[in-house]
């Protein structure tokens, strides 16, 4: 397995681990069904395997994989203990926020590579 695919395995592991965590701690009145957490991981996993082959550099995979984990799994925390009527409204947040990482992370490394390929100006 490349460093690149283990990578997204790792950002899609992480993802998974936050959504099954929190029905073991969530209260009873908590309104998101557990299709939700279902919706979440396939969300955020079809994601990051758009994203591996569009993102080249490995530096760039990893920061991106790492933001993008990080803030979706805080946030599809939040949303599965969500005790509002409007809770499950919140299940499409985590996958469009790595979405947006993720199009921030192939557009730095799109930039980057226009700079490599520029002829220098010396």
């Amino acid at each position: 397995m490349t460093a690149r695919r283990a990578i997204v395995a790792l950002w899609i592991c992480i993802v998974a681990a936050t959504i099954v965590s929190p029905y073991a701690t969530r209260s009873t009145f908590a309104e998101v069904d557990a299709l939700g957490g279902v919706v979440i991981v396939i969300g955020c996993a079809a994601v990051a395997l758009v994203t591996l082959p569009l993102v080249r550099r490995l530096v760039v995979l990893a920061l991106t994989a790492g933001v993008a984990a990080i803030l979706t799994s805080t946030i599809a925390w939040a949303v599965l203990h969500d005790e509002s009527s409007t809770a499950a409204i919140g299940v499409l947040m985590p996958p469009f926020v790595s979405a947006g990482i993720a199009i921030i992370g192939i557009a730095v490394n799109a930039s980057l590579d226009r700079a490599a390929r520029a002829p220098s100006r010396d």
